[in-house]
């Protein structure tokens, strides 16, 4: 952890927003696309890859940060040629800011790596207030970007630094922070892809470790989260005016019969 403490001390390179201009996103490029309604950050630790944002591409080399805003489309997993990475993702799905670090190995192949972080509330309510008030600029420019998000990204970068500086950690207490970084892994998918073998490979556990510990600890099992999750996807997104395809695709099912079916199934949800 004290080499990653060091790069995210380093504090940030470029930062991309919605805003920013890049390559033209082209189909043959690969990525899979992906829309939500919370917003999300993501910081290159190390390795050199490329990532898709509001249909632009870019180098993500270590340093680089992009702001993922609200319904915004953006890259979502890996593609079969990234390898040697490591990622900081923050995640601020609701009212709680958290933070976990996914390493790519090969064949672009991920796992969660350390515990997710959980921030203070003044530090997430900066953040915000600055991200908002970007947003309401009429021009945007690299300057201002920079100019407005600089501060409180390096200020979160720190956090997290001394945060991961903590390594006085006992085994249930990793596991249990593993289960939280599931648990938020889901929610960031919209639950798209989320299998229990997929959830074994990145978490290091066997599903029925990783089941029993998931109920134990968010008080529910994984196929009820997935529901949920889905559910509150879904509503958004009817809310939004997202077709019945674009939501099917969106929250992994296999075709929009199927997505009608499921959601006839939990109609009492809506």
């Amino acid at each position: 952890m004290e080499e990653i403490g060091m790069v995210l001390c380093s504090g940030v390179g470029s930062i991309y927003t919605q805003y920013s201009e890049g390559e033209e996103y082209k189909p043959g490029d690969g990525f899979k696309s992906s829309v939500h309604p919370h917003r999300e950050i993501f910081f290159a630790i190390e390795g050199r890859s490329r990532y898709m944002l509001n249909n632009r591409v870019y180098d993500a080399v270590p340093g680089s940060v992009f702001l993922i805003d609200r319904w915004v489309p953006h890259a979502v997993g890996y593609l079969e040629s990234d390898h040697d990475l490591l990622h900081l993702w923050f995640h601020m799905p609701g009212s709680v800011l958290d933070a976990s670090i996914i390493r790519v190995e090969s064949h672009g192949r991920y796992k969660l790596d350390s515990k997710p972080v959980l921030f203070p509330s003044d530090l997430q309510s900066a953040l915000i207030r600055r991200w908002d008030a970007l947003n309401n600029r009429t021009e945007i420019s690299v300057e201002t970007v920079r100019r407005y998000m600089k501060a409180p990204l390096n200020a979160l970068l720190d956090e997290t630094a001394f945060q991961l500086s903590d390594t006085e950690t006992a085994a249930a207490e990793t596991a249990d922070n593993i289960v939280r970084a599931v648990k938020n892994h889901i929610k960031i998918m919209n639950a798209r892809g989320c299998s229990l073998k997929h959830l074994e490979q990145i978490s290091g556990y066997s599903r029925f470790y990783l089941s029993h510990r998931f109920q134990k600890v968010v008080g529910c099992t994984i196929g009820e989260y997935v529901d949920r999750v889905r559910a509150d996807y879904t509503r958004e997104a009817f809310r939004r005016g997202l077709k019945q395809k674009e939501i099917a695709f969106e929250l992994g099912f296999s075709s929009p019969s199927n997505f009608w079916s499921w959601l006839q199934k939990h109609k009492n949800r809506f």
